[in-house]
């Protein structure tokens, strides 16, 4: 058996083999917890702010600061937590100076044997556990997953996953043999994937929910599970000091991806068949291939067993091919970048980043599967966009490249379902590879900006965001844990694409004391188990019946069911309805056409709904504040809605905040940004999302435009000043195509149509045009002078000034301090300012 001892890298910070220490410190921790029933951990929003504080600190060399957050960090923590941060610990600790360094490891070991304050010396208590070997503590692990947080993808899941691959890749520098420790925990994860798809699809069956519901939520569940693994490799890419490392994460990560889909493959249980179903849905798991060693991904082509369609030669050669290219000592650092199936094709494109600094240089390259290829422009377009192409050809398609003479196109027809002939198909693609590449290889990226990187961000494709481009919300975690404290109904209002259904998406589940259930008024048909409430209550309108007394319990009960696993709703249960106002106004509509209804359907509901409030935590989401007041007479529920403010992204300048990393998601690693161009973003886009692609997409076709900018060279603050200058002018802006959405968004607020049906909009809207239009320069006015430019809204709203002004601020339109009024996004204020009033019938 390969030794496991620590490995040196993990010996950089402290001599005598103190870390050796705190890893065999680390596995018996995890495994007392277990035994005493103590329970895994997940790391809180704030330990999270607290790491990225420290980040910031030690990268700014502030290290008194740094120190100090550091010792809160480890004294302040609960053992099980410090535990899974010791490895982010351990790897800041790098930026520290030998004394600090030596004295603050010290300090994270002895923390660390101190144990739990109820671990050890209490007379009777279990004697403490040996763990044999760290794959024994990883089974553990994910044996505590899958009995008490089974599905808790965005806290245990994440954490532990993380944990599990800082700590294997930490120890194979010590290994003579990386396959062991592959095979070992692609096995554990394939083991851990088969139970937990099982019990979830049970669940659905125990409460008589249908099997679209059930088949829904196991692929949601698995494409949840394997996007971890990508967002842990992906935060590990980032940091990735060389090629060893670079090579050593992905291996690992592979092995897990790989298990989880050769588990899945081995479900069978009711009507869900795992090998069917990754047969029949190939493009839904296939863009996590790209992430997938081309030794790990053939197993899912073996013993008769094949999930690929007869795509097994296209897929595998390809990926077995990369392996080749990037192991060859020519070839700088490469890991997966980015990885998605196109929109309305069978084509797997996959981009590669090689290079280990800031900025590196991207490779494409793609596959076709499903059935032969039969179309030329299907292979131009790919050609277009990919060093390399893999696809079954046709005589036609093949005659065409014939004569076309590209090389980047390689045929894996001759090779269909023979395995035995990849590799020669594998030598292709990676001397293909080699070639592309190699003129990159020996000159520094230089010249002008060559694409517009922003635009490579997915804003209207969210499966392919998460994951790749996924940003922890700690803020809206923290807001979340606060409302699961009390009870209530709570609202949550923001202007369109501000990201409240991603976020709420990222923290539904169970998690600790609380369990988040997500639903959605919007239709989501390749979701039906986030349309359980919707479908219900319109089925109970439309059948005109009076609703029984238990009516939203139990719905409430088998929204539980097909978004989690948990048996029932715990204590703590926060139900997140999304797009909330198409509930009250679906309310509204019925009981107009057929005013029976609202005795026998909609009062009921309604009570139900506060009801369910005073012994949970109910909390809409959506855009307007006042969607919910119908039926005013005798609706109970309304007078007891608290509206609380939507967090944008958060940001503390020269840190790494969830603004700052959507922007390296957004310009990835291409571009070099530093701090102040940050924060000159952040002033324009306040941390809205979707403006802050827009503006960057806007950004990069003006910097590739620049004559003074050379790829390489930082940006900084006075980049973004000379674009502001040029483009965010009220009438270039009027003209951009780069704010479409918005454009005609604003437009239809300011439209009659919306004074007619949604007053609140249309008067919020209407101030900040006024106040633009009066300031243009500062955006800005003061108290006073809102009141004068409300007024004449305050009847049509319902609603005094500084009512209006309060719910608006709260909904990011405006932001109010030391009595002056603000727009509360600049950008979109500016876009309001310009966007063409439109009267709508």
């Amino acid at each position: 058996m390969p030794s496991f001892e620590q490995s040196p890298a993990m010996q950089l910070w402290q001599s005598g083999g103190g870390t050796g220490t705190i890893h065999s410190l680390q596995h018996k921790l995890l495994a007392q917890l277990e035994c005493r029933g103590g329970g895994m951990s997940a790391v809180d929003a704030k330990t999270h702010q607290g790491l990225n504080e420290l980040r910031g600190l030690a990268k700014a060399w502030q290290f008194s600061k740094a120190e100090e957050v550091f010792r809160i960090l480890v004294l302040g923590s609960d053992h099980a937590t410090l535990t899974l941060i010791s490895h982010d610990l351990l790897d800041v600790l790098e930026e520290f100076q030998k004394r600090r360094k030596r004295d603050l490891g010290q300090l994270l070991q002895q923390t660390l044997e101190r144990g739990p304050r109820h671990v050890g010396g209490q007379p009777g208590g279990p004697a403490p556990i040996q763990v044999a070997s760290p794959y024994d503590g990883y089974q553990r692990q994910m044996s505590e997953l899958a009995g008490r947080h089974i599905f808790q993808w965005a806290t245990y899941y994440r954490e532990n996953c993380a944990y599990i691959l800082k700590d294997v890749v930490s120890r194979l520098p010590a290994m003579h043999d990386n396959t062991e420790a592959e095979d070992r925990i692609r096995t554990i994860f394939a083991e851990h994937s088969r139970e937990i798809f099982t019990k979830g699809y049970e669940k659905v069956l125990e409460r008589g929910l249908a099997h679209e519901i059930g088949l829904a939520k196991s692929l949601r569940g698995l494409q949840q599970f394997m996007n971890v693994i990508v967002g842990v490799l992906r935060d590990q890419r980032e940091s990735a000091p060389s090629k060893t490392h670079a090579a050593m994460y992905w291996d690992i990560a592979s092995a897990m991806i790989s298990g989880i889909l050769l588990g899945y493959r081995d479900v069978s249980v009711g009507e869900l068949v795992g090998e069917d179903q990754l047969s029949d849905y190939l493009n839904a798991w296939a863009p996590t291939l790209g992430f997938c060693r081309g030794r790990h991904a053939i197993l899912l082509a073996g013993q008769g067993r094949s999930v690929f369609n007869g795509s097994e030669a296209s897929v595998c050669s390809l990926l077995m091919g990369v392996d080749r290219w990037a192991s060859q000592a020519s070839t700088p650092a490469v890991m997966p970048k980015y990885s998605r199936v196109a929109i309305g094709l069978s084509r797997l494109d996959i981009t590669y980043s090689m290079g280990v600094d800031r900025v590196s240089q991207d490779v494409a390259a793609s596959a076709f599967f499903g059935s032969p290829l039969y179309f030329k422009d299907d292979l131009s377009d790919a050609i277009a966009l990919a060093d390399v192409v893999v696809a079954e050809l046709t005589p036609g398609t093949r005659e065409w490249v014939d004569s076309s003479g590209t090389n980047e196109i390689i045929d894996s027809s001759d090779v269909r379902g023979q395995i035995a002939g990849f590799a020669d198909l594998a030598e292709t693609v990676a001397a293909t590879l080699a070639s592309r590449s190699a003129p990159s290889n020996n000159k520094p990226l230089s010249g002008r900006l060559p694409r517009n990187y922003a635009k490579d961000f997915p804003l209207d494709d969210p499966l392919f965001r998460e994951g790749h481009y996924e940003v922890e919300r700690h803020s809206v975690n923290r807001i979340i844990q606060g409302l699961q404290r009390g009870i209530g109904v709570y609202l949550w209002c923001s202007v369109r694409r501000s990201g409240k259904t991603t976020s709420a998406e990222a923290i539904a589940g169970p998690s600790g004391e609380r369990m988040v259930v997500l639903q959605t008024m919007d239709h989501r048909p390749n979701s039906p188990e986030l349309n359980v409430l919707s479908s219900r209550i319109r089925a109970a309108l439309e059948e005109g019946n009076a609703i029984p007394e238990t009516f939203f319990a139990e719905l409430v009960k088998d929204c539980v069911a097909a978004t989690t696993q948990a048996n029932s709703p715990r204590r703590n249960l926060v139900l997140i309805i999304d797009e909330y106002e198409t509930l009250f106004e679906l309310i509204d509509t019925y009981t107009e056409r057929l005013p029976g209804l609202k005795v026998l359907v909609a009062l009921p509901l309604i009570s139900q709904i506060l009801g369910f409030s005073m012994k949970n935590t109910l909390l809409f989401m959506g855009q307007r504040p006042d969607a919910h007041m119908i039926l005013l007479s005798q609706n109970q529920l309304s007078p007891n809605v608290r509206q609380y403010a939507f967090p944008l992204f958060e940001h503390q300048p020269g840190t790494p905040s969830e603004f700052a990393t959507l922007v390296y998601r957004i310009l990835g690693d291409n571009l070099r940004v530093t701090d102040s161009f940050v924060e000159a973003v952040y002033q324009e886009t306040k941390g809205h999302p979707y403006l802050t692609v827009n503006i960057l997409v806007d950004f990069c076709e003006w910097l590739m435009e620049s004559t003074s900018f050379e790829l390489g060279s930082e940006l900084g603050g006075q980049y973004f000043a000379d674009f502001s200058r040029d483009r965010l002018d009220l009438v270039v802006l009027r003209n951009s195509p780069h704010y479409r959405l918005f454009h005609k968004m604003l437009a239809e607020f300011s439209s009659e149509r919306s004074r007619a049906q949604e007053p609140w909009l249309y008067s919020v809207t209407s101030i900040l045009r006024e106040i633009v239009r009066r300031h243009p320069k500062r955006m800005s006015c003061t108290l006073a002078a809102f009141d004068g430019i409300a007024k004449p809204y305050e009847e049509l709203a319902k609603t005094p000034s500084r009512q209006l002004l309060a719910s608006a601020a709260m909904a990011n339109f405006f932001s109010e301090s030391n009595g002056t009024v603000s727009a509360g996004i600049p950008l979109m204020a500016r876009l309001a300012a310009t966007a063409m009033s439109r009267t709508l019938s």
